[in-house]
């Protein structure tokens, strides 16, 4: 038996995806503790979760409710990111270490947007494992910066775009790179000189496929694509099939944090009017039923949908464009329309869509009736998008998501870290 400890992002697609290869860890007899703020603790036990608390007395961070909202309500800006970032490395530099040790931890999984995370795991010598809940992170020229709208291409213009586009992340990243290193040194560590240097070095777990992923020209040998996990926040609503008229569907959902509002929702009704199919409508909790009620084409509106269970009857997926949705959507081979965000993964996320010919993508912030109603009406009626998202489909089904990364932990946390874990690939 081996006792993992977990840092974690506190969005809530990033708690569940530890929260799923936690449990898997548990069924495999091993003991997982998640260390984070006071107010994950109801969550984490919810989902049977071991939890430790942080001493967050100093302030380093506002709670998880707060930030929360944050987000949902606006984009953070640098400020704030700046804020959050460097009192997460304080918590965790400061109080992880001693707690951790403490409670016996033999080895570190942390979600590889917590950035301290391999410095507690030297500062402690244990093994440490990036699991990355959205997509992959590199800062090699070869890989477009996952917040960019950029193809992947290997000529000189886009690896030079690229290496630019890094180098100023580096300079808006000093600041915690700074402080940061400013532990490393009290501990006789080598400082790091880019965020490169805090990822895993023994494997960096992705719920990608591989058929979903760039082709690269250089792949990293402790990558490993797992596929979706088997994620327990499913929500199990009521919800009224009795409804669908038989048409084809169009599902709508924009997720529980991104900003949505009544004029959004009426340019996504309006792109959908006249196409011979039933638009449903995810609210994901946001709204009042009533406010919508109105739209044009009278589609079905509700707070939340059983996601998994209606994209069997989906025809084409409209999403925000966060990882979980998509992998869900492909999962049952639906196609999907991207109506990404600005920043965070979703502009690399909407590139993979376009690369595999999965769907089609339209930034928020260019959202418009005679923008969207061309490319609903292409993934709609164009059967190479399903056969593409059939593909994925496909490839989704042979791979084995949260068991299959309990079984890469398992081989790293024994310092393994010259094995081939080949065996764990398929």
């Amino acid at each position: 038996m081996i006792h993992f400890g977990a840092l974690c992002n506190p969005a809530p697609s990033h708690f569940m995806t530890l929260v799923a290869l936690g449990r898997k860890l548990q069924e495999r007899g091993h003991r997982f503790t998640l260390f984070a703020l006071s107010d994950l603790a109801k969550l984490a036990e919810k989902h049977g979760i071991t939890f430790q608390e942080l001493d967050n007395s100093p302030g380093y961070l506002p709670s998880r409710e707060t930030f929360l909202q944050d987000v949902a309500q606006t984009y953070l800006s640098y400020r704030d990111l700046l804020k959050y970032g460097l009192g997460e490395i304080a918590l965790y530099c400061e109080q992880a270490p001693q707690a951790m040790e403490k409670a016996g931890v033999e080895c570190l999984i942390a979600d590889q947007l917590v950035i301290p995370a391999r410095t507690v795991a030297q500062r402690i010598n244990v093994p440490h494992i990036s699991i990355c809940s959205a997509v992959p992170l590199r800062t090699d020229p070869d890989v477009p910066p996952s917040s960019r709208p950029w193809p992947y291409s290997r000529g000189r213009w886009p690896r030079l775009r690229n290496r630019l586009s890094y180098g100023l992340l580096a300079m808006l990243s000093r600041p915690f790179s700074k402080k940061l290193n400013n532990y490393r040194r009290q501990w006789g560590m080598v400082p790091h000189r880019k965020i490169d240097d805090t990822f895993s070095t023994l494997a960096q777990i992705t719920q990608l496929v591989r058929e979903f992923d760039f082709d690269f020209e250089t792949q990293l040998p402790h990558q490993y694509y797992v596929g979706p996990f088997q994620r327990e926040d499913y929500l199990e609503t009521d919800f009224p099939y009795e409804r669908l008229d038989g048409r084809p569907l169009i599902y709508a959902s924009l997720g529980t944090l991104i900003p949505s509002t009544v004029g959004v929702w009426t340019t996504i009704a309006k792109s959908c009017v006249g196409l011979d199919a039933q638009l449903v409508i995810s609210l994901g909790g946001k709204g009042r039923i009533g406010d919508y009620s109105d739209l044009p084409g009278r589609p079905l509106v509700v707070r939340f949908a059983p996601q998994r269970e209606l994209l069997k009857r989906v025809t084409v997926m409209i999403a925000h464009g966060g990882l979980n949705s998509v992998m869900e959507s492909l999962s049952q081979g639906v196609p999907l329309i991207s109506l990404h965000a600005a920043s965070g993964d979703q502009p690399g996320i909407a590139m993979r869509i376009v690369a595999s010919g999965v769907g089609e993508v339209l930034p928020m912030g260019r959202l418009r009736t005679d923008s969207l109603r061309p490319l609903v009406k292409r993934v709609l009626t164009d059967p190479r998008y399903r056969t593409q998202a059939a593909v994925m489909r496909e490839a989704i089904q042979k791979t084995r998501g949260s068991e299959q990364a309990a079984e890469i932990v398992e081989l790293v946390s024994c310092r393994t870290e010259g094995a081939r874990l080949d065996k764990v690939r398929a």
